[in-house]
């Protein structure tokens, strides 16, 4: 696949040319629950907060779970045996790259947070609704027990 570089601002910002990432399923390892690696470049999926390994959750009958590992095995399903595209738009305070990716036409970020795995960061409309509708559903994080926030 084609691998775009396109200078960035001070801030990271892209220089108004989209810079796009793609990688064949097995050049894509998740990191964890909002993180990938796309060959060698580390990428955070824009909007969303997955909580970290050892995060500690119950699930609807008490028991409980690592609610971080939970949410890096719902990830890694989603792009199993996917080749995998990020449209990168800056990067986060840590430097990772800040993207929307998808895999095999399913938006990553969207789909962890409508499934519950993930929640929407404030400021991302559309995933807002998709995590109120999990929590109101009771999907994966948001089952009876789970956190207030990953």
């Amino acid at each position: 696949m084609l691998m775009v570089a396109v200078p960035a601002d001070l801030f990271g910002r892209a220089s108004g040319i989209a810079t796009t990432i793609s990688a064949e399923a097995p050049q894509v390892a998740v990191i964890d629950g909002d993180t990938l690696r796309l060959r060698d470049t580390l990428v955070r999926l824009q909007g969303i907060t997955a909580p970290m390994r050892g995060k500690s959750c119950q699930d609807a009958t008490g028991h409980e779970f690592d609610c971080g590992e939970a949410a890096t095995r719902a990830l890694a399903n989603l792009v199993r045996g996917r080749a995998v595209s990020c449209q990168i738009d800056g990067r986060d305070r840590r430097g990772f790259a800040q993207a929307q990716c998808d895999a095999g036409g399913i938006d990553l970020g969207q789909a962890m947070v409508s499934t519950g795995w993930a929640a929407a960061s404030p400021v991302a409309g559309a995933l807002v609704t998709a995590e109120s509708q999990a929590r109101q559903h009771g999907l994966g994080l948001w089952q009876p027990g789970g956190p207030s926030k990953p």
